[in-house]
């Protein structure tokens, strides 16, 4: 069985009402914003109670799932100002994309999933950032479904879209 984007709003709702957040048109955190998110997107802030992980364990700041041309797309979202780190930014979307991927009758891999992290690169990370050996080094990868998905980086202020 394959999951419809009501489906999914209902099972979240019911499992972690407590972090879903309603109405929601910009994510913000550390002085770092995401604009333009779809009027019907289901936004998961794990910041709030109710998140599905344990306070201790990484964990990206949001999730969001939109339904877009029959096809439902999950954003597993870190927002970053100053430096960071990419392992320590890897481990964090990697919950996300194990959250999502072991949401009950996504078996099929029904949701697309898209891993960024929105955030302020210094001098020394623009340049790590640039060249043939981010697209080796396996830090820049996430795993969902036994696939390595790419980590999209984009500017603070950026849409999610």
């Amino acid at each position: 069985m394959s999951l419809s984007f009501s489906e999914i709003r209902k099972r979240l709702e019911v499992k972690h009402n407590e972090c879903i957040v309603k109405n929601k048109k910009t994510l913000n955190k550390e002085n770092c914003k995401v604009r333009n998110l779809p009027t019907d997107a289901i936004v998961m802030d794990l910041d709030k109670e109710g998140l599905p992980f344990d306070r201790n364990q990484p964990r990206c700041d949001y999730l969001v799932f939109v339904s877009k041309n029959n096809n439902i797309d999950g954003y597993v979202i870190e927002l970053k100002s100053g430096e960071w780190e990419i392992s320590k930014v890897n481990k964090q979307l990697q919950s996300g994309a194990t959250f999502v991927q072991e949401l009950k009758d996504n078996k099929q891999n029904c949701i697309n999933l898209v891993a960024v992290v929105f955030g302020r690169r210094c001098k020394s990370q623009r340049k790590e950032l640039k060249g043939k050996q981010m697209a080796q080094d396996k830090r820049y990868f996430i795993k969902y479904f036994g696939k390595l998905l790419l980590i999209k980086r984009k500017a603070c202020g950026n849409n999610l879209i």
